[in-house]
């Protein structure tokens, strides 16, 4: 009989211990179930560590973009003619060799509006001396001048040309713009007598556009 009531006891003990040990294995409610919903949501996943490590990539891509633009826009700029020897550097302005070349380079400069124009004309004067295109390059400065309203410059131009060039084609030319700066300035008189000049030049000195043009000029500011 002790022996069946020490079973019946030992049977009972063993149930009440796996009751206990399945208790503690039994979630808790200490946190509230929205907490514990929550954490499991924000819990990492692989799918959006890989998400994150794809972002990092294409940010750390577009750093390094952008530094390369900051570190060209830091470096100096070259312009077409260096500041301290002009005409020498850029492989375009090194030397001038051909002269219907070369005034095609200061036609470019004076597109540009470049503050060198001048300084290449005279190195293009120097270089060819007589040739007839050295004429053509002085007055088109002088007219670059002039359609920059810079008039004071375009007259000096002008008064030099028609000196060191007496003859020229381009003699006509430049008078035909003096004039037009004198009526610009409102000085009609001036200009009467520029236009009268014009007119006196040779066939070689004015085409025959540029002779009708002063002679209608001449009708409309009723030059006597």
């Amino acid at each position: 009989m002790v022996y069946f009531f020490l079973i019946f006891l030992a049977s009972h003990g063993l149930i009440a211990q796996s009751q206990t040990d399945a208790h503690l294995d039994a979630p808790t409610d200490i946190l509230p179930p929205e907490a514990i919903e929550e954490s499991s949501r924000n819990e990492p996943s692989f799918e959006n560590l890989f998400i994150l490590q794809n972002k990092i990539s294409i940010l750390e891509k577009k750093v390094e973009r952008l530094e390369e633009i900051v570190e060209s826009l830091q470096a100096p700029l070259k312009n077409p003619i260096d500041q301290n020897n002009p005409l020498d550097e850029d492989p375009q302005y090194q030397s001038l060799k051909d002269p219907v070349l070369d005034f095609e380079k200061i036609k470019q400069l004076a597109i540009a509006k470049s503050p060198k124009l001048e300084e290449l004309v005279e190195k293009f004067k120097i270089q060819y001396k007589d040739h007839p295109l050295v004429a053509k390059a002085h007055f088109f400065l002088a007219d670059y001048y002039y359609a920059g309203k810079e008039y004071d410059k375009s007259i000096k131009l002008i008064k030099e040309g028609l000196i060191l060039y007496k003859g020229s084609s381009e003699t006509g030319k430049g008078i035909w713009v003096l004039s037009l700066i004198l009526i610009e300035m409102g000085k009609n008189n001036d200009a009467c007598v520029s236009l009268k000049k014009l007119l006196s030049l040779s066939q070689q000195e004015v085409s025959s556009d540029l002779r009708q043009n002063a002679t209608e000029k001449l009708r409309a500011l009723n030059c006597k």
